[in-house]
């Protein structure tokens, strides 16, 4: 390498000797910048390319891989039908990786989500409300957490290329309650819950590459997964008042959206017990974005 920087220098000196005597100052100038903008091009190219070993305030420096014994903290991004909907295979909201050795990597990310929704009222008699009061309560939670390992087959980081694999187990609970009430003998207070696990497996390869001088690097991730959701079934427990005589049913449905291939046809009756789950297979890309530091 620093013959090869001797010989540019050399190159540089000897044309722009040349260009003093048989060319224009304008040339001479040009063909100046363009030289230096090589040699420097050269220069910047060994630094990025050589893996090196300075740590300085806890930071790698050069752009260097990270070694043995080093952290991470890395973001993705994917497929957006996969972040409105986690049981698809959301990318995680929180990773982190640890370099077990400086080729084995540990990574693990946890996806969640929570909604809610709250209304309610009392109704004026003299408007003749439908209801004396009600509540209305709408909940959606997801927890899934992923576990994953890589492997980093090259030795420099201008192209940093690895394989691995990550697990997904998790669960998510829909919960709708209404309670309707036109006094206390009449009433109907009613209880949906949709629980569903979460499962799934996939397995990738990928690259990143380090970004100048700083412990950051951006990459590209590619690979096929298996999303599993079971026990994907809708339990409903219904107490009905009617003149002071209270009714009780309880039993199982599917809801149709979540079954958007058989919503024409998937019937909506009341079940004593009911089975559902859904597959997935498919591919997908990840984008990453990583910051990697010691402790």
């Amino acid at each position: 390498m620093r013959l090869y920087r001797f010989y540019v220098l050399y190159k540089f000196i000897k044309i722009n000797i040349l260009d003093i005597f048989y060319f224009k100052k304008k040339v001479m100038k040009t063909k100046s910048l363009i030289i230096l903008f090589l040699i420097i091009s050269a220069t910047s190219f060994a630094q990025i390319t050589e893996r090196a070993k300075l740590k300085t305030a806890n930071l790698m420096l050069q752009g260097n891989l990270p070694k043995a014994g080093n952290y991470g903290f890395f973001i993705q991004a994917g497929d957006l039908s996969a972040f409105l909907n986690p049981n698809l295979g959301a990318n995680s909201l929180l990773n982190v990786k640890y370099y077990k050795t400086d080729n084995v990597v540990y990574r693990i990310g946890l996806t969640a989500s929570k909604q809610s929704e709250f209304v309610s009222g009392t109704g004026d008699v003299a408007l003749q409300s439908q209801y004396s009061d009600f509540k209305i309560k709408y909940s959606d939670r997801t927890y899934i957490i992923n576990p994953g390992i890589e492997y980093h087959f090259s030795e420099r980081n201008l192209f940093d290329i690895y394989a691995g694999s990550t697990a997904k187990l998790g669960f998510s609970r829909i919960k709708n309650v209404s309670e309707l009430n036109n006094s206390s003998t009449n009433y109907t207070h009613e209880t949906s819950s949709t629980g569903s696990v979460v499962y799934g497996l996939d397995a990738f390869v990928g690259t990143q590459i380090f970004i100048a001088d700083l412990p950051i690097a951006i990459g590209l991730e590619y690979g096929l997964q298996a999303i599993g959701n079971g026990l994907n079934r809708t339990r409903v427990e219904n107490e009905t008042a009617i003149n002071g005589k209270i009714y009780n049913q309880e039993y199982f449905t599917a809801d149709p959206f979540a079954f958007p291939n058989l919503q024409n046809v998937l019937p909506t009756d009341k079940y004593q017990d009911l089975s559902a789950r859904t597959f997935d297979l498919s591919n997908f890309f990840r984008f990453n974005l990583a910051y990697y530091f010691t402790r």
